[in-house]
Protein backbone atom coordinates (compact mmCIF):
# COMPACT_ATOMS: atom_id res chain seq x y z
CA UNK A 1 0.00 0.00 0.00
CA UNK A 2 1.37 3.37 -0.85
CA UNK A 3 1.63 6.05 1.85
CA UNK A 4 0.78 3.30 4.29
CA UNK A 5 1.36 5.25 7.05
CA UNK A 6 -0.72 8.25 6.02
CA UNK A 7 -3.66 6.18 5.23
CA UNK A 8 -3.60 4.01 8.27
CA UNK A 9 -3.46 7.42 10.86
CA UNK A 10 -6.10 8.77 8.59
CA UNK A 11 -9.19 6.22 8.37
CA UNK A 12 -8.06 5.03 11.80
CA UNK A 13 -7.14 8.54 13.83
CA UNK A 14 -7.42 11.64 12.39
CA UNK A 15 -10.60 10.66 10.41
CA UNK A 16 -10.58 14.28 8.66
CA UNK A 17 -9.49 13.62 5.14
CA UNK A 18 -11.28 11.74 2.00
CA UNK A 19 -10.01 8.35 1.90
CA UNK A 20 -12.21 7.23 -0.77
CA UNK A 21 -14.25 9.68 -3.59
CA UNK A 22 -17.26 8.89 -5.55
CA UNK A 23 -16.86 10.41 -8.85
CA UNK A 24 -20.04 11.32 -11.31
CA UNK A 25 -18.23 11.10 -14.10
CA UNK A 26 -21.61 11.63 -16.01
CA UNK A 27 -25.38 11.81 -15.14
CA UNK A 28 -26.12 10.52 -18.98
CA UNK A 29 -27.50 6.59 -19.13
CA UNK A 30 -28.58 4.23 -21.95
CA UNK A 31 -30.60 2.61 -19.12
CA UNK A 32 -33.88 3.68 -17.52
CA UNK A 33 -33.34 1.91 -13.96
CA UNK A 34 -37.25 2.94 -12.02
CA UNK A 35 -35.33 3.09 -8.95
CA UNK A 36 -32.78 5.47 -9.87
CA UNK A 37 -32.30 9.13 -8.38
CA UNK A 38 -31.06 10.85 -11.53
CA UNK A 39 -33.74 13.05 -13.22
CA UNK A 40 -32.75 12.71 -16.68
CA UNK A 41 -34.64 15.53 -17.99
CA UNK A 42 -32.68 17.86 -16.12
CA UNK A 43 -31.21 19.06 -19.58
CA UNK A 44 -28.70 21.11 -17.39
CA UNK A 45 -26.97 18.56 -15.45
CA UNK A 46 -27.42 15.85 -18.47
CA UNK A 47 -24.26 18.08 -20.02
CA UNK A 48 -22.26 19.00 -17.16
CA UNK A 49 -18.19 17.16 -17.36
CA UNK A 50 -15.94 18.41 -15.58
CA UNK A 51 -12.84 18.72 -18.54
CA UNK A 52 -9.55 16.49 -18.46
CA UNK A 53 -7.48 19.80 -16.94
CA UNK A 54 -9.54 19.94 -14.01
CA UNK A 55 -9.76 16.52 -13.43
CA UNK A 56 -5.32 16.82 -13.34
CA UNK A 57 -6.11 19.64 -11.14
CA UNK A 58 -7.77 17.80 -8.65
CA UNK A 59 -6.09 14.96 -8.46
CA UNK A 60 -2.91 16.65 -7.65
CA UNK A 61 -4.54 18.20 -4.59
CA UNK A 62 -6.36 15.51 -2.88
CA UNK A 63 -3.18 14.43 -0.47
CA UNK A 64 -1.37 10.91 -0.19
CA UNK A 65 -4.48 9.45 2.32
CA UNK A 66 -6.76 8.79 -0.60
CA UNK A 67 -6.88 5.06 -0.84
CA UNK A 68 -9.73 4.35 -3.51
CA UNK A 69 -12.11 6.22 -6.49
CA UNK A 70 -15.49 4.88 -7.31
CA UNK A 71 -16.21 6.34 -11.27
CA UNK A 72 -19.54 5.96 -11.66
CA UNK A 73 -22.44 7.92 -13.42
CA UNK A 74 -24.93 7.44 -14.83
CA UNK A 75 -23.16 4.98 -17.08
CA UNK A 76 -19.50 6.05 -16.49
CA UNK A 77 -18.25 4.16 -19.43
CA UNK A 78 -20.49 6.71 -21.63
CA UNK A 79 -17.72 9.53 -20.44
CA UNK A 80 -15.33 8.97 -23.55
CA UNK A 81 -12.67 9.99 -21.32
CA UNK A 82 -13.48 7.59 -18.87
CA UNK A 83 -9.88 6.03 -18.93
CA UNK A 84 -7.74 9.02 -19.49
CA UNK A 85 -9.55 9.74 -16.05
CA UNK A 86 -8.53 7.26 -14.34
CA UNK A 87 -4.58 7.32 -15.28
CA UNK A 88 -5.14 10.81 -14.04
CA UNK A 89 -6.06 9.26 -10.56
CA UNK A 90 -3.39 6.43 -10.86
CA UNK A 91 -0.49 9.07 -11.68
CA UNK A 92 -1.58 11.56 -9.68
CA UNK A 93 -2.79 10.29 -6.59
CA UNK A 94 -2.48 7.74 -3.63
CA UNK A 95 -4.95 4.93 -4.96
CA UNK A 96 -4.74 1.48 -4.65
CA UNK A 97 -7.84 0.67 -6.03
CA UNK A 98 -10.83 2.14 -8.37
CA UNK A 99 -14.37 0.56 -8.65
CA UNK A 100 -16.51 1.40 -11.23
CA UNK A 101 -20.49 1.12 -10.98
CA UNK A 102 -21.35 -0.32 -14.18
CA UNK A 103 -24.57 -1.65 -16.22
CA UNK A 104 -22.08 -3.90 -18.22
CA UNK A 105 -23.69 -2.89 -21.65
CA UNK A 106 -20.59 -1.83 -23.12
CA UNK A 107 -18.70 -5.10 -23.02
CA UNK A 108 -15.97 -4.24 -25.42
CA UNK A 109 -14.81 -0.59 -23.93
CA UNK A 110 -14.55 -2.44 -20.57
CA UNK A 111 -12.82 -5.02 -20.78
CA UNK A 112 -10.38 -3.36 -23.47
CA UNK A 113 -9.96 -1.02 -20.79
CA UNK A 114 -9.75 -3.18 -17.75
CA UNK A 115 -7.05 -4.94 -19.88
CA UNK A 116 -5.23 -1.57 -20.42
CA UNK A 117 -5.04 -0.14 -16.50
CA UNK A 118 -3.65 -3.48 -15.79
CA UNK A 119 -1.23 -3.73 -18.18
CA UNK A 120 0.36 -0.12 -16.77
CA UNK A 121 -0.69 -0.48 -13.29
CA UNK A 122 -0.68 -4.35 -12.32
CA UNK A 123 -0.75 -3.51 -8.96
CA UNK A 124 -4.09 -1.71 -8.42
CA UNK A 125 -7.27 -3.58 -7.46
CA UNK A 126 -9.88 -2.20 -9.89
CA UNK A 127 -13.34 -3.88 -8.93
CA UNK A 128 -15.88 -3.92 -11.59
CA UNK A 129 -19.63 -3.82 -10.04
CA UNK A 130 -22.32 -4.74 -12.80
CA UNK A 131 -25.54 -4.29 -11.95
CA UNK A 132 -28.24 -6.80 -12.61
CA UNK A 133 -31.94 -7.05 -11.03
CA UNK A 134 -33.31 -9.99 -12.59
CA UNK A 135 -32.73 -12.22 -14.99
CA UNK A 136 -33.21 -12.00 -18.36
CA UNK A 137 -36.01 -10.09 -20.24
CA UNK A 138 -37.32 -9.35 -17.06
CA UNK A 139 -33.55 -7.41 -16.47
CA UNK A 140 -33.89 -5.78 -19.97
CA UNK A 141 -37.15 -4.71 -19.89
CA UNK A 142 -36.93 -3.00 -16.36
CA UNK A 143 -33.78 -0.89 -17.50
CA UNK A 144 -35.32 -0.54 -20.87
CA UNK A 145 -32.01 -1.80 -22.46
CA UNK A 146 -32.49 -4.36 -25.11
CA UNK A 147 -29.97 -7.57 -24.59
CA UNK A 148 -28.39 -5.95 -21.32
CA UNK A 149 -28.56 -8.88 -19.03
CA UNK A 150 -26.46 -10.99 -21.71
CA UNK A 151 -23.86 -8.06 -22.06
CA UNK A 152 -23.76 -7.77 -18.36
CA UNK A 153 -22.70 -11.31 -17.89
CA UNK A 154 -20.47 -11.62 -21.15
CA UNK A 155 -18.87 -8.71 -19.45
CA UNK A 156 -18.44 -10.56 -16.10
CA UNK A 157 -16.95 -13.40 -17.28
CA UNK A 158 -14.45 -11.75 -19.77
CA UNK A 159 -13.18 -9.18 -16.75
CA UNK A 160 -12.98 -12.33 -14.39
CA UNK A 161 -10.90 -14.35 -16.60
CA UNK A 162 -7.64 -11.47 -17.00
CA UNK A 163 -6.28 -11.02 -13.61
CA UNK A 164 -6.94 -11.24 -10.10
CA UNK A 165 -6.67 -8.08 -9.45
CA UNK A 166 -9.42 -7.45 -11.57
CA UNK A 167 -12.10 -8.29 -9.68
CA UNK A 168 -15.94 -8.49 -11.29
CA UNK A 169 -19.14 -8.73 -9.04
CA UNK A 170 -22.86 -8.73 -10.03
CA UNK A 171 -24.51 -6.12 -7.68
CA UNK A 172 -28.09 -7.09 -7.22
CA UNK A 173 -30.61 -4.16 -5.81
CA UNK A 174 -33.51 -5.12 -4.18
CA UNK A 175 -37.04 -3.22 -4.81
CA UNK A 176 -40.45 -3.69 -4.47
CA UNK A 177 -40.20 -5.35 -8.59
CA UNK A 178 -37.93 -7.92 -7.73
CA UNK A 179 -38.29 -8.70 -4.39
CA UNK A 180 -40.54 -11.40 -4.74
CA UNK A 181 -38.02 -12.85 -7.48
CA UNK A 182 -34.98 -12.71 -5.27
CA UNK A 183 -34.29 -16.45 -4.64
CA UNK A 184 -35.07 -17.71 -7.98
CA UNK A 185 -32.43 -14.68 -9.03
CA UNK A 186 -29.50 -15.68 -7.01
CA UNK A 187 -30.14 -19.56 -7.75
CA UNK A 188 -29.92 -18.78 -11.42
CA UNK A 189 -27.00 -16.55 -11.46
CA UNK A 190 -24.91 -18.42 -9.03
CA UNK A 191 -25.84 -22.37 -10.40
CA UNK A 192 -26.63 -21.63 -13.94
CA UNK A 193 -24.63 -18.84 -14.83
CA UNK A 194 -21.59 -19.54 -13.25
CA UNK A 195 -21.43 -15.97 -11.23
CA UNK A 196 -19.04 -16.37 -8.29
CA UNK A 197 -19.15 -12.97 -6.80
CA UNK A 198 -22.38 -11.44 -6.02
CA UNK A 199 -23.27 -8.39 -3.76
CA UNK A 200 -26.25 -7.17 -2.03
CA UNK A 201 -27.89 -3.35 -2.39
CA UNK A 202 -30.93 -2.39 -1.11
CA UNK A 203 -33.18 0.35 -2.80
CA UNK A 204 -33.68 3.85 -0.83
CA UNK A 205 -35.20 6.88 -1.26
CA UNK A 206 -32.68 9.49 -3.09
CA UNK A 207 -33.37 12.00 -5.67
CA UNK A 208 -36.25 12.21 -7.80
CA UNK A 209 -36.67 8.17 -5.97
CA UNK A 210 -39.66 7.91 -3.44
CA UNK A 211 -39.70 4.36 -2.05
CA UNK A 212 -43.23 3.22 -1.32
CA UNK A 213 -43.45 2.94 2.65
CA UNK A 214 -45.73 0.15 2.54
CA UNK A 215 -43.29 -2.53 0.52
CA UNK A 216 -40.14 -1.72 2.98
CA UNK A 217 -41.41 -4.84 4.77
CA UNK A 218 -40.98 -7.06 2.01
CA UNK A 219 -38.04 -5.48 0.63
CA UNK A 220 -36.39 -6.05 3.72
CA UNK A 221 -37.39 -9.85 4.03
CA UNK A 222 -36.04 -10.21 0.36
CA UNK A 223 -32.81 -9.10 1.37
CA UNK A 224 -32.47 -10.64 4.43
CA UNK A 225 -33.01 -13.80 1.92
CA UNK A 226 -30.76 -12.52 -0.47
CA UNK A 227 -27.42 -12.10 2.46
CA UNK A 228 -28.09 -15.47 3.41
CA UNK A 229 -27.87 -17.00 -0.02
CA UNK A 230 -24.78 -14.92 -0.48
CA UNK A 231 -23.55 -16.20 2.73
CA UNK A 232 -24.48 -20.05 2.70
CA UNK A 233 -22.72 -20.25 -0.81
CA UNK A 234 -19.44 -17.76 -0.32
CA UNK A 235 -20.84 -15.71 -3.74
CA UNK A 236 -18.32 -13.41 -2.57
CA UNK A 237 -14.79 -11.15 -3.92
CA UNK A 238 -12.42 -13.83 -5.46
CA UNK A 239 -8.88 -13.52 -5.15
CA UNK A 240 -6.13 -13.48 -2.06
CA UNK A 241 -5.30 -10.05 -1.95
CA UNK A 242 -5.18 -7.80 1.27
CA UNK A 243 -8.53 -5.68 -0.41
CA UNK A 244 -10.70 -9.07 -1.27
CA UNK A 245 -10.51 -10.77 1.94
CA UNK A 246 -11.24 -7.17 3.89
CA UNK A 247 -13.92 -6.54 1.76
CA UNK A 248 -15.97 -9.80 2.01
CA UNK A 249 -15.31 -8.72 5.64
CA UNK A 250 -16.63 -5.63 5.73
CA UNK A 251 -19.32 -6.77 3.44
CA UNK A 252 -20.79 -9.19 6.54
CA UNK A 253 -20.66 -7.24 8.96
CA UNK A 254 -22.42 -4.28 6.40
CA UNK A 255 -25.04 -6.83 5.85
CA UNK A 256 -26.33 -7.25 9.44
CA UNK A 257 -26.54 -3.93 10.44
CA UNK A 258 -28.27 -2.71 7.43
CA UNK A 259 -30.69 -5.71 7.91
CA UNK A 260 -31.34 -3.88 11.41
CA UNK A 261 -31.76 -0.58 10.95
CA UNK A 262 -33.80 -0.74 6.86
CA UNK A 263 -37.52 -0.79 8.62
CA UNK A 264 -36.50 0.45 12.13
CA UNK A 265 -33.86 3.22 11.62
CA UNK A 266 -31.29 3.72 14.35
CA UNK A 267 -27.52 4.95 15.27
CA UNK A 268 -25.22 2.16 15.08
CA UNK A 269 -21.99 3.51 14.73
CA UNK A 270 -20.59 6.75 13.88
CA UNK A 271 -20.93 8.53 10.33
CA UNK A 272 -16.65 8.94 9.52
CA UNK A 273 -17.77 8.47 5.79
CA UNK A 274 -19.82 11.90 6.14
CA UNK A 275 -17.57 13.56 8.81
CA UNK A 276 -14.29 13.22 6.75
CA UNK A 277 -13.18 10.33 5.26
CA UNK A 278 -15.42 10.19 2.14
CA UNK A 279 -17.00 12.83 -0.15
CA UNK A 280 -18.79 12.75 -3.52
CA UNK A 281 -17.73 14.67 -6.32
CA UNK A 282 -20.81 15.62 -8.95
CA UNK A 283 -20.28 16.43 -12.78
CA UNK A 284 -20.38 19.82 -12.09
CA UNK A 285 -17.83 20.40 -10.23
CA UNK A 286 -20.04 20.11 -6.56
CA UNK A 287 -19.03 18.80 -3.80
CA UNK A 288 -21.06 17.02 -0.78
CA UNK A 289 -20.14 14.68 1.79
CA UNK A 290 -22.46 11.81 1.26
CA UNK A 291 -25.25 11.17 -1.58
CA UNK A 292 -28.07 11.29 0.78
CA UNK A 293 -27.42 14.50 2.71
CA UNK A 294 -28.45 17.40 0.88
CA UNK A 295 -25.53 19.39 2.47
CA UNK A 296 -23.38 21.13 -0.24
CA UNK A 297 -19.57 21.79 0.71
CA UNK A 298 -18.88 23.68 -2.15
CA UNK A 299 -18.09 23.75 -5.88
CA UNK A 300 -14.48 22.95 -6.90
CA UNK A 301 -14.31 25.59 -9.45
CA UNK A 302 -14.81 28.10 -6.80
CA UNK A 303 -11.45 26.61 -5.24
CA UNK A 304 -9.07 25.94 -8.51
CA UNK A 305 -10.20 22.03 -7.85
CA UNK A 306 -8.48 21.91 -4.56
CA UNK A 307 -10.68 19.37 -2.91
CA UNK A 308 -9.07 19.61 0.61
CA UNK A 309 -9.20 23.32 0.98
CA UNK A 310 -13.20 22.76 0.69
CA UNK A 311 -12.74 20.16 3.12
CA UNK A 312 -10.72 22.93 5.57
CA UNK A 313 -13.39 24.89 5.33
CA UNK A 314 -16.34 22.66 6.09
CA UNK A 315 -15.39 21.11 9.78
CA UNK A 316 -18.28 22.74 11.37
CA UNK A 317 -20.46 20.88 8.85
CA UNK A 318 -18.32 17.53 8.95
CA UNK A 319 -18.50 17.82 12.78
CA UNK A 320 -22.32 17.82 13.07
CA UNK A 321 -22.90 14.79 10.80
CA UNK A 322 -21.00 12.48 13.68
CA UNK A 323 -22.48 15.17 16.68
CA UNK A 324 -26.07 14.10 15.49
CA UNK A 325 -25.55 10.85 14.77
CA UNK A 326 -26.78 10.91 11.53
CA UNK A 327 -27.35 7.05 10.24
CA UNK A 328 -28.89 5.99 6.83
CA UNK A 329 -28.75 2.44 4.70
CA UNK A 330 -25.71 4.26 2.13
CA UNK A 331 -23.66 1.12 1.31
CA UNK A 332 -20.61 3.26 0.78
CA UNK A 333 -20.83 5.06 3.43
CA UNK A 334 -21.38 2.04 5.37
CA UNK A 335 -18.15 0.51 4.33
CA UNK A 336 -15.81 3.56 5.54
CA UNK A 337 -17.50 3.68 8.68
CA UNK A 338 -16.84 -0.02 9.26
CA UNK A 339 -13.29 0.47 8.42
CA UNK A 340 -12.36 3.70 10.50
CA UNK A 341 -14.47 1.80 13.77
CA UNK A 342 -12.21 0.42 16.59
CA UNK A 343 -15.02 -2.07 17.15
CA UNK A 344 -14.09 -3.54 13.98
CA UNK A 345 -10.64 -2.33 12.27
CA UNK A 346 -8.74 -4.90 14.12
CA UNK A 347 -10.89 -7.66 13.15
CA UNK A 348 -10.94 -6.40 9.92
CA UNK A 349 -6.95 -6.08 9.23
CA UNK A 350 -6.35 -9.75 10.43
CA UNK A 351 -8.47 -10.71 7.69
CA UNK A 352 -6.94 -8.52 5.25
CA UNK A 353 -3.35 -10.23 5.76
Amino acid sequence: MKFFLEKSYNISIAKDKPASLIHFVTNQCNARCPHCFIDFNNEITQKDTMSLENIEKLTHKVGNQLMNVNLTGGEPFLNPQLEEICNLYLQNTSIDSLFFSTNGAMTNKIVKMAQNLYGQYPDVIYTFSISIDNLGLKHDDYRKVKNLYQKALQTYHLLKDISDNIQPNITITVCEENADDIEEIFNTLFFKEDIRSITANIVRDEGVYQLNPKSKNKISSAYTNLIKLITQNKAQYSGNNYLAKMMNEKEKIMYQYIQQIYTNPKYILPCNAGGGLMGVIYPNGDVYPCEVLNKKMGNLYDYDMDLLKIWSLNNDLRKSIKKTKCHCTYECAWSYNILSSPKHISQLALKGI
